[in-house]
């Protein structure tokens, strides 16, 4: 470096090699050390309420998911098999008869693969165009989710609107989720893992993402039972309510033994799904 002229003032000494990288950050502080993100907590209470809210999240977690695929197939059916308005014949009133029906009727829609996804059938399908409705006696539900996990549900009466926006099924009510091994729709009686919903009413909104019953409902597995007079399910916010009397009974950890169904009970609850 040559030296500075006559009246130049000399640079300030830069530093060098490492020396140049640390300076400009000499002032910096450590930042603090990082936390741990706390896992969410799941519902409070005992542990049979833990475990059952657990419960309902494995089995009405499903349903509306199931139920509008179903639905969502059922609806375009529908508009495919509706005759084009141009094509009908003249304008009159309509009367709240059916324009067509089906007997023995089943639906079902397929993964790319060829497997067997959902599957909607009955004795007899009835379709209104009045109220762009559908009724369906001895609706049965059909539905593969994941790796050996099958939906079924079925009920003496189904009915729905022709958008697939809402669906009920009333009269002995069942919908089970277990695990099984193939797409025939038979897992036994034994399987661990099978979880059912019973009543006499269920309405699923498939839009709103929520499942309601006014009507007694019971939730069991072979070793938890819960019964209530009402439910109302919101699977955006993943919690059950229940009210109108609410009894639950379950076996203790380690007890091998399996519950055996039984009666009703007492004080609403609702409880939030983890």
């Amino acid at each position: 470096m040559n030296p500075p002229r006559g009246g130049e003032a000399a640079p300030p000494d830069l530093p060098l090699g490492d020396e140049a990288d640390e300076a400009p950050f000499a002032e910096l502080r450590p930042l603090a050390p990082l936390r741990r993100r706390e896992a969410r907590p799941g519902p409070a209470g005992p542990w049979p309420l833990r475990l059952y809210a657990r419960a309902w999240e494995a089995l009405l977690g499903s349903l509306p998911v199931v139920l509008m695929a179903l639905l969502a197939g059922l609806s375009w059916w529908l508009v495919r098999s509706t005759p084009d308005p141009e094509a009908a014949e003249p304008a009159r009133a309509l009367r709240h008869e059916p324009d067509y029906t089906m007997q023995r009727f089943a639906m079902s829609a397929y993964a790319p693969d060829g497997r067997l996804q959902t599957r909607l059938s009955g004795e007899e399908l009835r379709h209104f165009p009045d109220t762009r409705t559908v009724e369906i006696d001895a609706i049965r539900l059909l539905g593969f989710e994941g790796e050996g996990q099958l939906l079924r549900g079925r009920a003496e009466q189904g009915w729905g609107l022709q958008d697939g926006s809402e669906l009920r099924m009333k009269g002995k009510v069942l919908i089970q989720r277990e695990r099984t091994l193939s797409p025939d729709g038979a897992a036994g009686d034994a399987d661990p893992g099978r979880l059912e919903f019973l009543g006499e009413e269920l309405e699923v909104f498939p839009d709103r993402k929520t499942l309601r019953s006014r009507l007694p409902v019971t939730f069991r597995d072979r070793r938890s039972e819960v019964q209530a007079g009402t439910l109302d399910y919101d699977h955006a916010q993943q919690v059950a309510v229940l009210g109108g009397g609410v009894r639950g009974r379950f076996l203790a950890p380690g007890d091998p033994g399996r519950l055996a169904p039984a009666a009703q009970a007492e004080a609403p609850a609702s409880a939030a799904l983890p």
